[in-house]
């Protein structure tokens, strides 16, 4: 029974991080709801995985240091709001010890990302995309919370939680 609830804690996660990334995509926006039931997650998760009460601190103290610097992000217009508290929870669930590499790859991400639109936008003529791809070339934003979730999905397995999740079967 307890693995059941393991694997609810590890796959609900990286689904409702892979959900904000394309919700993301199509609306420019990240939902409030996807990053608290993250926040939410995050407790039994740390439990059932047997993280030592250092650990979790450690985990929240980046998180809250990341959503700091999302809101100082967000206040200069660097960033959305909905990215910085995406960033923050994905800093909570992978922790210190896999958030430089989820943060690298989200530059990485982010940047091609970035790199592909503004040029798109530059020198293709406005209309060019249909559907979702021409929405995201003819706003004014990027939409980074799919950069985001691709650091996070490539480092949420060899995390903390997931890996003591998975393994300890």
């Amino acid at each position: 029974m307890m693995l059941i609830f393991q694997q609810i804690f590890v796959l609900v996660p990286l689904a409702l991080i892979l959900a904000a990334g394309i919700h993301d995509i199509l609306t420019m926006r990240v939902p409030n709801l996807i990053c608290l039931t993250l926040f939410l997650m995050f407790w039994p998760a740390a439990w059932m995985a047997e993280l030592r009460p250092s650990d979790i601190g450690l985990h929240v103290l980046l998180s809250f240091a990341v959503l700091t610097a999302g809101y100082v992000s967000f206040h200069f217009k660097w960033m959305g709001g909905g990215d910085g508290k995406l960033l923050a929870v994905v800093a909570l669930w992978v922790g210190p010890w896999s958030a430089l590499e989820a943060f690298i790859v989200t530059g990485l991400l982010g940047g091609m990302a970035a790199f592909a639109i503004v040029g798109a936008r530059r020198y293709l003529p406005t209309g060019f995309f249909s559907g979702v791809l021409g929405k995201v070339v003819d706003e004014k934003k990027i939409p980074y919370g799919a950069a985001i979730a691709g650091g996070a999905l490539v480092v949420f397995f060899n995390s903390p939680i997931p890996k003591a999740l998975i393994f300890a079967a």
